[in-house]
């Protein structure tokens, strides 16, 4: 089996799907009471009670509560704290595909004292925890909150 994320191995093809949309920070839409989305840079979840969330579509009315604007510092961070759960990182190409800067602009600070302390390394364009990163990965974390 491969180690593709922090805490989880899978044998090639059948890694969680599921998981991997958060760890990309991708979209993501739930459907049902107390289901949680993720789009246009909101998150929100729908109402956990399902005679509410049942009379509220009924209603033909949307049953969201807790809708929570994600700004873009907070995208930024959570991009980079996801990815790195992945064993492969995060893309360079990516970030500045994204975001429209590079990523040494934004956490260059990070990025040096991390790799001197042997937490993370680049590879090609991926930046990824090491294996001493791996298990001090809330160290890593925390330099993005």
């Amino acid at each position: 089996m491969k180690h593709y994320e922090i805490s989880n191995f899978a044998y090639p093809g059948f890694e969680c799907k599921h998981n991997l949309i958060y760890w990309k920070a991708e979209e993501y839409i739930g459907i049902g009471a107390g289901s949680h989305s993720y789009i246009n840079g909101e998150r929100y979840n729908n109402v956990y009670d399902i005679c509410s969330y049942i009379k509220e579509v009924k209603n033909d009315r949307i049953p969201l509560e807790n809708i929570e604007r994600i700004d873009m510092q907070d995208r930024l961070s959570e991009f980079v704290i996801l990815g790195l759960r992945l064993t492969e990182g995060i893309s360079t190409l990516e970030f500045r595909e994204k975001f429209g800067c590079d990523i040494s602009d934004v956490y260059g600070r990070q990025l040096t004292e991390l790799t001197e302390r042997g937490l993370i390394e680049q590879s090609g364009s991926n930046i990824m925890l090491t294996s001493k990163g791996l298990d001090l990965a809330n160290q890593v974390f925390v330099e993005f909150v």
